[in-house]
This record gives C-alpha cells, structure tokens and sequence, in this order.
C-alpha cells in the first residue's frame, strides 16, 4: 500500500469531514473514502495539467466507487506530448500525493500493452491504455522501449508541474471531495485553483 504524507492524510480527513457536513445523508467515511480521496487528487491533477497547457476543463467528477472524469473543452489537441501529459496527469498527481515511486509506471505500462494485446474490453478508460494508443497511433514504428521512455519523459514534466502547483491540485481535490455531488463545474475548478 501507498505511504500518504501526513498533509495528504490531514487534507483527505478535512474534505471528508467537509463533505460529510453537506451531505445530506451525513452518512460517516466509508472504507471508500482512501478511494474517493485518491481519485480526487487523480482527477484534480488532469485539470491542472490541463490549465498549465492552456486548455478549459468545463467540469470534473467523481464517483461513490472511486472512479472519475475529467471532462475536456474545446478543440483537438494535435501535439503527443500535450494529449500524454494530460492523459498521465492523474498517476503522477497520485504518485506525488501518495509518494508513490516510478515502480507503478512501468507495472502500469506493461499491464496497458497485454490489455491492448488481448483487447480487453474493460481498457477502454484506462489513461496508460490511452496513452500507449496515442504513442503508437502517432508513431507506429516506435517499439516498446520508445514508448515507455515518452511516457517517463511525459512523467517528469508532469511531476514538475504538479510539484510547482500543488497547492492548486490540493484546493482542487479538496473542493471536489467537499461538493455535495462530487461534481465542480469550470467556474468552480477555476475559482479553486485561482
């Protein structure tokens, strides 16, 4: 399991406490809540990056289940390194949260290539299986090493920004996990990370 740092473990019980208090079945933090946090922080780092490429993010959410979107505004985005970045965006903003090493990266990756190999159905949402499609998408000729690296590069820019703007992921996610329906339009998201 995951180290959290002391903050991270501080700002998951604040937003929970948060939430717990506008909603209305003030139903206690479940086993789900670790989930719900992480998610929060996973999402919330699709947006920054987001915001730090320029791009509108109209909203955001999250599930009772832990899972979530981010939902993309505007345009076609033609540049690899943007689309991976963005697409990364929610690992590297749980590995700086959670203080996870670049060990899940690379378990990510392979598991993304035997999922596309054997089609499974289930891929469809899965950001590395994402990422992986646009790399060969773009550059078929790329084997896998060439792939791996792009996604480690695209890692380390991201974790670079997300590091310079944690305090905004940290508002974000806590916003998030504080909204009634875990769901933050864009004025919302931008009045959080402002």
């Amino acid at each position: 399991m995951a180290r959290q740092s002391k903050y991270s473990t501080e700002l998951r019980e604040r937003a929970l406490h948060l939430r717990a208090q506008n909603s209305p079945s003030r139903m206690p933090p479940t086993e789900d809540s670790a989930n719900l946090a992480r998610a929060a922080y996973h999402e919330a780092g699709h947006v920054i990056i987001r915001h730090h490429h320029g791009l509108r993010t109209p909203s955001v959410m999250i599930r009772p289940d832990g899972t979530g979107v981010t939902f993309a505004g505007g345009g076609i985005v033609n540049d690899l390194d943007i689309r991976l970045d963005v697409c990364l965006a929610g690992y590297a903003a749980e590995s700086v949260s959670y203080k996870d090493t670049l060990f899940p990266l690379v378990k990510r990756f392979i598991t993304a290539l035997r999922r596309l190999v054997d089609k499974d159905p289930d891929s469809a949402w899965d950001d590395y299986v994402a990422c992986v499609e646009m790399a060969v998408a773009e550059h078929p000729h790329w084997d896998d090493e060439e792939i791996l690296q792009e996604m480690l590069d695209s890692h380390a820019r991201v974790t670079g920004v997300l590091k310079h703007r944690w305090n905004d992921a940290q508002r974000l996610a806590t916003a998030l996990l504080a909204a009634p329906d875990l769901h933050l339009t864009e004025h919302e998201i931008l009045a959080a990370i402002s």
